[in-house]
């Protein structure tokens, strides 16, 4: 709810809001069934021309961007389990950056704004 209304109060067009959703629901659904957290913090700032999507969670340490990319070019049948919801979230955003501090994985995600 929070997040729905930054991005409305912000003016932020439906794509960017559709995106945002999306990579939020992705890093909930992969802390839920591989982290073994119970928290996640949510923050947005819009900042240069930039919408700043940073995640903390008490998960265990894991650097989801760096975990092996799935080969897209093999047919679904061949590839391995896993991998798409992040490879789908480096692709809706221009950066990415992963570090662990105080106990919290953090995650730093910027798309960019419309001119």
């Amino acid at each position: 709810m929070r997040v729905q209304l930054f991005l409305h109060n912000h003016g932020l067009p439906d794509t960017i809001q559709s995106d945002i959703m999306v990579i939020i629901d992705e890093l909930l659904s992969n802390l839920l069934k591989y982290g073994g957290g119970h928290f996640l913090d949510v923050r947005l700032e819009c900042r240069h021309k930039l919408l700043v999507l940073l995640c903390l969670d008490d998960g265990a340490a894991f650097n989801p961007l760096a975990s092996k990319r799935p080969d897209l070019d093999l047919p679904m049948e061949e590839r391995e389990i896993g991998g798409l919801g992040i490879e789908l979230v480096m692709g809706l955003t221009e950066t990415q950056h992963y570090w662990r501090e105080n106990g919290y994985n953090h995650i730093e995600l910027t798309l960019p704004l419309p001119q």
